[in-house]
């Protein structure tokens, strides 16, 4: 069994940026010094969490987000708000304009629910996770980030990701990457 998910690639300049910026946003706020911010190169954002996965299912995964990834060029996106998304999770918002990374999940969601896994039941919020509360302390929901800062970028592709649970967080190792060509 494999921990996977699918997500859609960040140019690591907007990865750098989004690092940065969490870090300024939550700086000088007391009710968030318990948090860990992520690191920069492990920020995406997630199109499907598979979970613990059965090694065999691991092809047809891959051929679903290959045929998904066929059907789309890069998607314009633009950075948004951070914010307090769960009472775990810090988040920085996506905005898809175009609405095609919705499309493309959806797309990559039909194709992996013919291959038995559920449909995620909350509606597509993407985001990129950019902190998390260390020992599972709540976060405010009320928090707000006053310092906004929207930059536009592409996703040219996305990759099919294990996560490796470890002491200090998770580590995330790409298994294939798939470019969005149309």
């Amino acid at each position: 069994m494999t921990r996977l998910f699918i997500a859609a690639e960040i140019p690591a300049d907007v990865q750098t940026f989004v690092e940065q910026h969490a870090r300024s946003s939550v700086k000088g706020c007391p009710q968030l010094q318990n948090i860990r911010i992520l690191p920069a190169d492990s920020l995406h954002i997630t199109l499907k969490f598979l979970g613990d996965t059965c090694d065999t299912a691991i092809d047809g995964i891959l051929a679903a987000i290959e045929s998904a990834a066929k059907d789309f060029g890069p998607v314009k996106l633009e950075t948004g708000r951070i914010c307090v998304l769960t009472p775990f999770v810090v988040a920085m918002g996506i905005r898809d304009s175009a609405g095609r990374l919705k499309r493309l999940q959806g797309t990559l969601e039909a194709k992996l629910e013919a291959l038995g896994f559920p449909p995620e039941p909350r509606h597509f919020r993407p985001h990129i996770t950019v902190a998390r509360s260390r020992g599972r302390r709540r976060l405010p929901l009320s928090i707000v980030f006053p310092n906004f800062k929207e930059i536009s970028f592409c996703v040219s592709a996305v990759s099919l990701m294990k996560s490796s649970l470890t002491p200090g967080g998770a580590v995330y190792s790409p298994v294939r990457r798939f470019d969005l060509e149309s």
